[in-house]
């Protein structure tokens, strides 16, 4: 015997999400977000690439935190080369990277 799924029964929380438009362009966005950050570390394979981290990506402006200012002196000068790999290997239309000193917000500890 079967019964009508009722709106307060458990579903997983990804088919949830999809299933709303808006929710669902914003986990493809940070998923697309999250493959893009991966990509990268393995790309630059430099010590500072963990200091690293892509922000966001608005239309053509793919806007990119270093946890210091050494990490963003080093990624500015790789930022042309970085630009070609991810418009050939990544398939984006970028035409300008932001990037900016953001420290990663430190935990406190309990």
């Amino acid at each position: 015997m079967t019964r009508n799924a009722s709106p307060t029964d458990a579903q997983p929380l990804d088919r949830w999400l999809q299933g709303s438009s808006a929710l669902g362009r914003l986990l493809s966005h940070s998923q697309q977000l999250l493959d893009l950050n991966r990509r990268l570390t393995l790309w630059l394979a430099e010590p500072w690439a963990a200091s690293v981290r892509i922000a966001d990506l608005q239309g053509e402006t793919l806007i990119v935190f270093c946890d210091t200012a050494a990490a963003l002196t080093r990624f500015r000068y790789r930022i042309p080369e970085t630009m070609i790999w991810l418009r050939k290997d990544c398939s984006l239309p970028l035409t300008r990277i932001e990037a900016k000193v953001r420290p990663k917000p430190q935990l406190e500890a309990k």
